[in-house]
């Protein structure tokens, strides 16, 4: 009847003004296959800015293994599609140095370091997987990063990835990280890829940022050689996500746009602001990871990106502590934490491919007041699609509607809509499968949440019995005789130059650490060098005692300016602190082969000097105690078995950290490096 007829109607409109006060936004999202635009490159990661990958590789196997997987294994964890690595070049270019394949102009090897073993295991994980490479730097003795000499240098570098490692490259930066691009070495260097058999590898220009992400792209426009010379536009960090407002330099121009080449973000942050990101534990890391991932697409047409580090694998005294995908800094005990970054990028990469295409118009955009964004996919065949719809810019629920194309619908009725679901409290969950009746799809997006809706499945893979947190134990001791010739030993972390195990040419069986470099590097934070060092330990470590034998090596250079450094409780400190001056808390001797000898202490305070009796190929022994007390640091020096300081030192600062090796700009040798905690009877002479 009629009252039953008006009781329904309010009861209808009831319905919904209940559900708009409780949702942000009714949404209308048109999955068509005729809106097909940009072609999906991929999401991946980016292993360099020196040392970020470095631990990973001193893992137990089990481990180690296991933290690949969730890295690259398809529909497993992050199932990344691309890895892009740093080309070495012996100097510190973020969190440390890697060393390079090409020392001097007859120098070569491929087996130095661990880039190229982090593609193979990426490649035995996900054979199709894009592998890409981008220098940080050079060696000294090829100039200009920007040099016909860093053309061959490259193209060696590709040489050697192929024909010892069996790696194919797909992409190459044609920038020196960071800096304004050069024209003329992007022309060089492509015209070199074709006359050396490498057509297949595309170009990458320029990996520039802060503002001048399109500079090459907008150079571009009117040098149709460069043009031609440069196959995809790769900045870091672009698009209005990134620059916090419209600042000019991070969105391509309609011009730029309208060469239709790729736009790859090529080194995208993770848990900004830098130097101290909120680290990839923090849920906010995952929630920024998010918007990212949808929203570079939507504001400067981005099609691929590379994160800013796969595994957070460098010492925690280093800066961007937290800055990957997963936590993999424990190599003594196997211990890492999947975070939830990684099922951020799980809920793209487990169910779009590289090779499909973006849904544009309508079907990718952003939410109503910003409140988030979508995007959709499409596999080549129309026979996949995927939605991926985040809402981390609102505290309300969104209701949207999704308006299924025949064939779209057809597909969805064929093979359901799996939908995986992500908020703080329960992350990368399986929320069921869809499978709707009409070609219209009402659902509700929780508010801070990311969501995914595909024909295809997924998996949160997992691993039992993970080992649990520990601090790194005493004693740590290594007389380097069961490495590899011209290999990095275990758990050093070189912040510039590189320390590997050579033959000691003076006693035959025996190895030792040499540090290797001759002259300072073009690179990153190679600026103001004195020394080239490498380290060992962890924060926790204090009130401890290192042992070292160390040798000086014949050289040209004048004894005053030859050098060598052994520091321990290096506190507070990032790599360019170690290469530029003496900034740590903890006590560190200077030993010249004059014979001169110096200890410094809270942050570069000289305490004592002296002179001891040093020649070149002679070895030395080292010890430095520090016993940590009440009133201060009792800290004991000797050298040649002979005490040279004892004295109590007050800092202001708390002394803990690891221990360092240095030199000056030369090569010289460490042998029997033990670090050992300071017991009361082991330094009877020290003065409290």
């Amino acid at each position: 009847d009629q009252s039953t007829m008006m009781l329904l109607k309010w009861a209808t409109a009831t319905l919904v003004t209940l559900i708009g006060s409780f949702c942000y936004a009714q949404v209308q999202i048109p999955l068509d296959e005729a809106n097909v635009a940009h072609v999906f490159g991929g999401i991946g990661a980016v292993s360099g800015g020196g040392g970020g990958s470095r631990l990973l590789i001193d893992y137990p196997e089990q481990q180690r293994s296991q933290v690949l997987d969730f890295l690259f294994k398809p529909g497993f964890g992050a199932s990344l599609h691309m890895l892009k690595v740093e080309i070495g070049c012996d100097g510190d270019t973020t969190q440390g140095s890697e060393p390079s394949h090409q020392r001097n102009e007859t120098d070569l090897s491929f087996d130095r370091g661990y880039e190229f073993w982090l593609m193979k295991e990426a490649v035995s994980r996900r054979p199709d997987i894009h592998l890409s490479g981008l220098m940080w730097g050079v060696p000294a003795w090829v100039g200009s990063p920007y040099s016909a000499a860093s053309v061959d240098y490259h193209i060696r570098w590709l040489e050697g990835a192929r024909d010892v490692h069996g790696l194919t490259i797909s992409s190459i930066g044609i920038g020196y990280n960071e800096h304004p691009y050069n024209a003329t070495f992007a022309i060089l260097f492509r015209q070199a890829l074709d006359a050396n058999g490498f057509t297949h590898v595309q170009t990458i220009g320029s990996d520039e940022c802060c503002g001048s992400q399109f500079d090459i792209g907008n150079a571009m426009v009117a040098n149709a050689t460069l043009r031609e010379a440069v196959d995809i536009l790769g900045s870091h960090c672009p698009g209005l996500i990134n620059s916090g407002s419209r600042r000019p330099g991070f969105q391509p121009s309609q011009e730029v746009l309208a060469m239709g080449k790729p736009i790859w973000d090529t080194e995208q942050h993770l848990g900004v602001p830098d130097p101290n990101p909120v680290p990839c534990w923090e849920w906010s890391a995952a929630t920024s990871l998010a918007q990212v991932l949808n929203q570079a697409y939507l504001s400067a047409s981005t099609t691929a990106n590379m994160l800013w580090t796969p595994v957070y694998a460098w010492s925690d005294f280093l800066p961007y502590a937290g800055k990957g995908l997963l936590v993999a800094n424990s190599p003594h005990n196997g211990y890492y934490n999947v975070t939830n970054t990684i099922w951020t990028v799980a809920h793209t990469t487990q169910f779009v491919s590289p090779g499909w295409f973006f849904l544009g118009s309508n079907s990718s955009a952003m939410l109503p007041g910003q409140a988030g964004s979508f995007v959709s996919y499409i596999s080549p065949a129309n026979d996949s699609v995927t939605l991926v719809i985040e809402t981390f810019n609102t505290t309300e629920a969104i209701l949207v509607e999704i308006q299924l194309s025949p064939v779209i619908f057809a597909l969805v009725q064929a093979k359901g809509l799996n939908q995986w679901t992500s908020t703080e409290k329960n992350v990368f969950a399986f929320s069921g499968t869809l499978a709707p009746t009409t070609s219209t799809l009402t659902l509700e997006i929780p508010a801070q949440s990311v969501v995914s809706l595909s024909t295809l499945n997924g998996t949160k893979g997992a691993y039992a019995n993970v080992p649990p947190p520990t601090a790194w134990p005493l004693p740590v001791d290594d007389n380097f005789d069961h490495y590899g010739f011209d290999t990095t030993p275990r758990f050093f972390s070189d912040m510039h130059g590189t320390f590997s195990v050579m033959d000691d040419l003076n006693e035959p069986g025996n190895k030792v650490l040499q540090q290797q470099v001759m002259d300072v590097p073009v690179c990153t934070h190679c600026g103001g060098t004195k020394f080239f060092a490498t380290t060992l330990g962890e924060m926790s470590w204090r009130n401890y005692t290192v042992d070292v034998d160390v040798q000086f090596v014949t050289s040209d250079i004048p004894s005053s300016k030859q050098l060598i450094i052994v520091g321990s409780h290096v506190s507070n400190l990032r790599s360019e602190g170690i290469i530029s001056g003496y900034t740590g808390t903890g006590p560190a001797v200077t030993l010249y082969l004059n014979g001169t000898w110096t200890l410094h202490a809270c942050g570069g305070q000289e305490q004592a000097h002296g002179h001891a009796s040093l020649h070149t190929n002679e070895w030395v022994n080292v010890k430095l105690v520090t016993r940590i007390g009440d009133t201060g640091a009792a800290v004991e020096l000797t050298v040649a078995s002979a005490t040279l300081f004892s004295q109590t030192i007050a800092c202001a600062h708390p002394m803990d950290g690891p221990i360092y090796l240095a030199t000056g700009i030369h090569q010289a040798r460490f042998d029997n490096v033990r670090v050992d905690h300071s017991h009361a009877d082991e330094s009877t002479h020290l003065s409290q």
